[in-house]
């Protein structure tokens, strides 16, 4: 079962006042760290959809070779844009994919292994999404099926897939992935998780 993944990146990180996926985290920048939790994952192609702040992202990031790097032009219409730049990329390098992975960049405690649990489940359940489901809600990383990738394609605007998760509530599989409730929006929320980070090496 070939599965993508597409790594949405392409975002001005307004509310942050600066490019958050260069932001450092653990010694290693968030964007460095979701791009290794891809590549060491079970899926293949993957794609890096960039955007707003692409040429500084390029400048000091090293994308691995077997990385696909899409520059998302339509970044200012929102959310939407990149996932739609990063599934039309992944059909063009694979167009027998059985399912895709939409990733963010701002969840610091993604990783490989919660990629795969969602591979895992995607093949074991046989539902068209598997998603995370964090803080009673659920959210990305999520696998969908791709009998939905021309819906995905349809989206717009900044919401993302929610719609679509919605609308196939009852063939949809969720894994439990707690810590993706923190993603960082703002500067104090990254404050935050560094001072809880911190807090947690001090009681070690």
């Amino acid at each position: 079962m070939s599965i993508g993944l597409a790594i949405l990146a392409g975002g001005s990180s307004s509310r942050m006042g600066q490019p958050k996926q260069l932001l450092p985290f653990k010694n290693k920048k968030l964007i460095d760290h979701v791009i290794e939790s891809a590549t060491g994952s079970l899926c293949q192609p993957v794609v890096l959809v960039l955007g707003a702040h692409s040429e500084r992202i390029l400048q000091e990031v090293a994308v691995p070779e077997q990385v696909h790097t899409v520059n998302n032009q339509e970044w200012q219409e929102g959310l939407a844009s990149s996932l739609r730049a990063g599934i039309a990329a992944l059909q063009k390098l694979d167009d027998r994919l059985e399912g895709v992975i939409i990733a963010l960049c701002d969840q610091p405690f993604v990783s490989s292994a919660i990629f795969d649990q969602l591979v895992r489940e995607f093949q074991r359940s046989g539902k068209l999404i598997v998603t995370s489901q964090y803080s009673g809600t659920f959210g990305p990383p999520a696998l969908f099926h791709r009998s939905l990738f021309d819906q995905l394609l349809e989206i717009s605007g900044d919401k993302g897939a929610r719609r679509i998760l919605e609308k196939y509530a009852a063939d949809l599989a969720a894994v439990e992935f707690a810590r993706g409730a923190i993603d960082l929006d703002t500067l104090d929320d990254y404050l935050a998780l560094n001072a809880s980070e911190q807090s947690e090496q001090t009681k070690q």
